[in-house]
């Protein structure tokens, strides 16, 4: 229903003559849609959330609200932030934590990753290790040769289903069984 004022060359005093549809008005860019304000208050997001967000990790510092409601939808918290930075990713983006807690990488498939040899990693390669299932054993079994894979050709491997650890170096490869066709 449109907010209702006297219309122009009405009588300021006594009773109103006639009324006009008001003219719309910009919303002030600082104001937050009120649209926005019911996710805030469901997802308990506030100043103090805010505060320990970008206190945690100062890249993370000027959200938006809907930034910080994600966040918290997300399962982001002040102490998730401090256990990142202790794995070595203290400087993550908006868009690296959301990826992180979407696709489970957390502290410790961090730190089990680079138990595995595979430190100082991309956020993006994390990422690409839990949605192609590179796990630390997978690492570890895949570099038995003693020839150290790369993140890319790790999930290279998972993808094209070479579980196999790469032959020795000097050694030729495995001949095919009997009942393989060889070109396959």
């Amino acid at each position: 229903v449109p907010a209702m004022v006297p219309a122009p060359g009405a009588p300021g005093v006594g009773p109103v003559t006639a009324i006009a549809p008001a003219a719309p008005v910009a919303p002030s860019p600082r104001a937050a849609p009120v649209a926005s304000a019911a996710p805030i208050a469901i997802a308990r997001v506030d100043l103090a959330y805010a505060a320990a967000v970008a206190q945690a990790n100062p890249a993370l510092g000027r959200l938006s609200p809907e930034q910080l409601v994600e966040l918290r939808v997300h399962g982001v918290t002040e102490q998730r932030l401090r256990d990142y930075a202790a794995a070595g990713y203290g400087g993550l983006g908006y868009d690296d934590v959301v990826n992180f807690m979407v696709h489970g990488v957390t502290p410790a498939f961090i730190r089990s990753m680079a138990g595995a040899g595979y430190r100082g990693l991309d956020p993006d390669e994390l990422v690409e290790f839990r949605i192609f299932g590179v796990t630390p054993e997978f690492a570890r079994a895949a570099n038995r040769s003693g020839r150290r894979l790369s993140a890319e050709r790790l999930v290279e491997r998972r993808i094209h289903g070479d579980n196999q650890p790469p032959p020795r170096p000097g050694r030729p490869p495995p001949r095919p069984r009997p009942d393989e066709d060889p070109d396959d």
